[in-house]
């Protein structure tokens, strides 16, 4: 089985979205404020993807500045609203739900980039918007409690799905290392904004949770390059986040193993519930599968 670098690298950061935002769950968790998380997030991440300018050649397309101008406010709001669904909800309620971006992905990219859009995309598009169904809750105490979390995850989700979308459509022709670099720094600038509403100063953020919020910061940005990779050179945002939607089953499986070994009682809401969490996580795996076998780069050989 052959199977295409652009599926792979994000089933990889699939993996890691999942674990790094159960760290960053912990860091709130330990009294650090969305706020500071963010905050800190957004400049760690500048200051990793910073030294990709340095390989940069050629004269900056300032005719088309407005490009990385406007992918950094839509992904800083969808930084605020993705925060603030994990901030009110559970990692594995809020991160599969987060899945709904391949719907808005699949919505996007008919409008903005000259991408056909397969029947099976669909398909698999609409499988995973019945496993976020599943894996989110439906009915009694555990959807009304996790209603505003749920609602948070779904705007995050659109949000980064028109910013998948605008990298796939831009970033190629701005210069992959400079988009992400300017983007980043604008993000971090644009941080100042939570400033404000800070409960406390940075200074104040206990040292055990540094521990939890600086590897989750720095593994966060590192599957969000990998992502910006593949849209930037193989485009597919559709099919890519289809794939990327596995960070659903990894999380419901990382709360359910690991999870009590870093602070995560998420595994103590019931049988029933974590039990809708993995029927949910199983047709993700569906959906994933279908969009896979779909692709004439996947070939299957004795």
């Amino acid at each position: 089985m052959s199977l295409p670098i652009y599926y792979l690298l994000p089933l990889i950061c699939a993996v890691v979205a999942a674990f790094s935002t159960m760290l960053l769950k912990r860091a709130m968790d330990g009294g650090v404020g969305i706020t500071r998380v963010l905050f800190v997030d957004n400049w760690i991440t500048f200051f990793i993807i910073l030294p990709l300018w340095f390989f940069v050649e050629g004269p900056l397309p300032w005719n088309h500045m407005h490009w990385p101008v406007i992918t950094s406010l839509v992904a800083f709001g969808g930084l605020v609203f993705t925060f603030l669904s994990l901030k009110l909800g559970d990692v594995s309620v809020v991160t599969p739900v987060a899945g709904a971006k391949v719907l808005f992905v699949a919505f996007f990219s008919l409008f903005l980039v000259s991408e056909t859009v397969r029947g099976s995309w669909w398909v698999g598009a609409g499988l995973t918007f019945l496993a976020i169904y599943l894996l989110g809750g439906s009915g009694g105490v555990f959807r009304k409690q996790n209603a505003y979390a749920i609602l948070a995850a779904i705007m995050g989700a659109a949000f980064f799905a028109l910013g998948d979308v605008l990298i796939q459509r831009w970033s190629a022709d701005f210069g992959f290392q400079r988009y992400v670099v300017i983007s980043s720094a604008l993000i971090a600038l644009e941080s100042f904004a939570l400033v404000p509403f800070f409960h406390a100063p940075l200074r104040s953020v206990p040292v055990k949770s540094w521990l939890w919020l600086t590897p989750g910061a720095i593994l966060l940005t590192l599957q969000w390059l990998g992502l910006a990779y593949c849209f930037s050179y193989y485009g597919k945002a559709t099919a890519i986040n289809i794939v990327y939607g596995s960070r659903g089953l990894w999380s419901v499986a990382l709360v359910w193993l690991i999870g009590p070994l870093i602070g995560n009682k998420e595994k103590h809401v019931g049988k029933k519930v974590m039990l809708r969490r993995f029927l949910g996580a199983l047709l993700l795996c569906v959906a994933i599968a279908l969009v896979l076998l779909d692709e004439s780069e996947l070939t299957i050989t004795p």
